[in-house]
């Protein structure tokens, strides 16, 4: 779910919920694992010109895995600047990072640790609106967990 709010006439506000939650008849550790998944995302717009919007992303996840290693939390904070080329084309560009921090269980409580690691994340893509269809090109680089947690 989402909810969208015009604070002004120049900027918005979008807020994002989700909720996952898969169960496979057979979990195999380290490949197909049951697990359940929530979290939201911030985005706040501001329009610079009738072309130009520049916003800004904080995104958060929550993994729990059924089995294997523990529970992994990932954050992200981007910015991005969605531009309209002409009346039916437009494109969009944005950088940012992405902490993620994933438990690593070990023998007893005290073995637990949590492993943390910073990516850059980026995207570029273009978009063509026709009478009948959209045609995109959508190139990105992002970084979620699986199934497993990591």
């Amino acid at each position: 779910p989402y909810a969208q709010f015009d604070l002004t006439e120049l900027t918005r506000l979008r807020l994002d919920g989700s909720v996952v939650d898969v169960s496979f008849d057979q979990d195999v550790l380290g490949a197909q694992v049951s697990f359940q998944s929530f979290g939201g995302a911030l985005r706040l717009d501001r329009r610079f010109s009738q072309a130009s919007t520049v916003g800004v992303i904080a995104d958060w996840e929550h993994v729990e895995p059924e089995v294997g290693i523990g529970d992994s939390d990932l954050y992200s904070v981007q910015l991005q600047w969605d531009y309209r080329l002409a009346e039916r084309v437009s494109a969009y560009g944005r950088a940012g990072m992405r902490r993620s921090e994933f438990e690593v269980a070990g023998a007893t409580p005290r073995a637990t640790r949590v492993l943390k690691e910073d990516t850059p994340l980026f995207g570029a893509g273009v978009r063509w609106n026709f009478q009948r269809s959209d045609v995109f090109i959508d190139l990105q680089r992002t970084v979620s967990a699986n199934s497993s947690g990591f």
